[in-house]
């Protein structure tokens, strides 16, 4: 965009049968792999994944979500920071109507 410019801009579709994605598993600070990437094959446009378990280490989160490109470039990244005291907990709460 320009202040001079005609700020127009042209998006382009194009249906794929399928998109690949990949889901990283880094030590925090040094990006080391610490677990081999995965790569994803999906027909969805919004994704999540959830962290893996690496023995030592505490995950930033414990899941996320992206939105998928059609040029296959779309990366997860979790981010793991070591930690040998502390286990990922998720707590799922539930109410139910009786």
């Amino acid at each position: 965009m320009s202040v001079e410019g005609s700020n127009e801009f042209t998006f382009y579709y194009v249906e794929k049968d399928s998109v690949n994605y990949t889901v990283k598993y880094l030590e925090y600070g040094t990006n080391k792999q610490l677990k081999d990437p995965k790569v994803v094959s999906t027909k969805e446009a919004i994704v999540t994944e959830n962290f893996v378990y690496i023995n030592g280490y505490m995950p930033d989160a414990y899941s996320k979500t992206e939105v998928v490109t059609a040029d296959d470039s779309t990366e997860i990244v979790f981010y793991y920071t070591k930690d040998a005291e502390h286990a990922p907990v998720r707590v799922v709460h539930m109410t139910q109507n009786a």
